[in-house]
């Protein structure tokens, strides 16, 4: 295809510099992306195909589903939080148990809430995001700890809230480090893709 070889020219002039190679061959996955998505559009979809296109399919999926999820877990925290006492078994109790138990219910949240977010716009800027997601949960979690207040038997705490916020960092610095190994398949996508062109060329 003609856009093939205008993306293998654009690979030779930023052959010096590998962190613009890296960028250029990332850019040729999602265009390659792209192209399954057009194919999907239009219904003609080949044999050899079928297994990205399957692939998109799944991808699409769990971005829903971890955005589902996030609408869930925030549900479930707030009803929790309007519960006097945690059913927990005091077996499993222990000191800080409920640091954990915060840091673990906020971080997911977190996580999950990261879907709502391309990856794309998490590789171009991940800082941007990095920031955006920790504030909606943070301020998620003051507005569980001032709903605390008003609950019998239970209070706000500032320390409740550091787990909060701790788990949440945790939670989005995974995010961003699943979205670099993607980044890394797209970048070796992209290799395959140039070096295909290379020997048809050849």
């Amino acid at each position: 295809m003609v856009y093939d070889y205008q993306l293998y020219a654009e690979w030779s002039l930023f052959r010096r510099h590998r962190k613009r190679q890296r960028l250029f061959f990332i850019m040729v996955g999602i265009l390659h992306n792209l192209k399954l998505k057009a194919v999907m559009l239009t219904g003609e979809v080949c044999s050899h195909d079928i297994p990205e296109v399957a692939k998109m399919i799944s991808k699409k999926l769990i971005d829903y589903g971890m955005r589902c999820m996030s609408i869930c877990i925030a549900v479930t925290i707030f009803i929790f939080s309007a519960q006097s006492k945690l059913p927990i078994p005091k077996t499993v109790s222990f000191h800080g148990l409920d640091k954990l138990l915060h840091a673990c219910a906020f971080g997911s949240l977190a996580f999950t809430l990261s879907y709502w977010f391309a990856a794309d716009k998490w590789l171009t800027k991940p800082f941007r995001y990095f920031v955006v997601v920790c504030l909606i949960t943070a301020c998620y979690g003051i507005s569980d700890e001032i709903h605390q207040i008003f609950v019998p038997g239970r209070d706000a705490s500032i320390y409740d809230w550091f787990a909060d916020c701790a788990g949440a960092v945790l939670a989005v610095c995974l995010r961003l480090k699943i979205v670099n190994i993607r980044s890394v398949s797209l970048l070796f996508e992209g290799t395959r893709m140039n070096t295909t062109i290379i020997e048809k060329k050849s």
